[in-house]
């Protein structure tokens, strides 16, 4: 979730909102009444040391948090075959292709 500061076209009061990533929000200005509809989409930033090399961070994502390569990958904006070779180097056990463990 990210709370959006903006301003109202018609008459510039400030207004603040609350979206979820791909989520659009309606709302009208309490001042003058103009609609409004607000849609957002959320990145992650990630660091200059490129995150998805971190041995810790990827058991956090990929074995604790119990993510997809995929997933991960779409988020660092990398392949999966990426995700993959980094968990290959730092020696974390996979899952099988197209399913998660039980």
């Amino acid at each position: 979730m990210i709370t959006l500061n903006y301003k109202c076209a018609e008459c510039e009061t400030e207004l603040k909102i609350e979206l979820e990533n791909g989520e659009g929000q309606k709302s009208v200005c309490l001042e003058c009444g103009e609609p409004h509809f607000v849609m957002a989409h959320i990145t992650h930033e990630l660091d200059s040391k490129k995150t998805y090399r971190n041995e810790q961070w990827l058991i956090e994502e990929y074995v604790n948090k119990d993510r997809s390569m995929a997933d991960i990958a779409k988020q660092c904006a990398v392949s999966p075959m990426t995700i993959f070779k980094w968990l290959k180097t730092h020696g974390i056990e996979t899952r099988n292709t197209g399913g998660r463990k039980r």
